[in-house]
C-alpha cells in the first residue's frame, strides 16, 4: 500500500473533434475492476479499465478506500465505480 499513497485520479482527455456526451449504440466495450485489501490498516485500493472492442482505452480509474472490513467490501467499492 505504500506505493500506492501518492497516486491520484486523473480524467482521460477525448481525441480532438469526438463528442463525449454521443453514445454510439453499436460500441461494446470490456470493464475490467479489481481491488487489494490492507487488512492491517483498514484500507483498500481499487482500480476500473474500460477496454473498447478494438483495444482502444476508454477510461481508467483507481482509487483508495479507508475503513475497509473485508475482501468483499474491497471488490464491492471496485464494481461500485462503474457506476459513478
Amino acid at each position: 500500500m505504500a506505493e500506492i499513497e501518492g497516486l491520484e485520479e486523473k480524467k482521460l482527455t477525448s481525441p480532438t473533434g469526438y463528442r463525449s456526451n454521443t453514445i454510439d449504440v453499436n460500441t461494446r466495450a470490456t470493464i475490467q475492476f479489481d481491488a487489494a485489501l490492507d487488512n492491517r490498516n483498514h484500507r483498500s485500493a481499487s482500480g476500473l479499465v474500460v477496454w473498447r472492442q478494438t483495444g482502444e482505452l476508454l477510461a481508467f480509474k483507481s482509487m483508495i478506500n479507508w475503513k475497509v472490513s473485508s475482501p468483499f467490501v474491497a471488490e464491492a467499492y471496485a464494481g461500485l465505480q462503474m457506476f459513478n
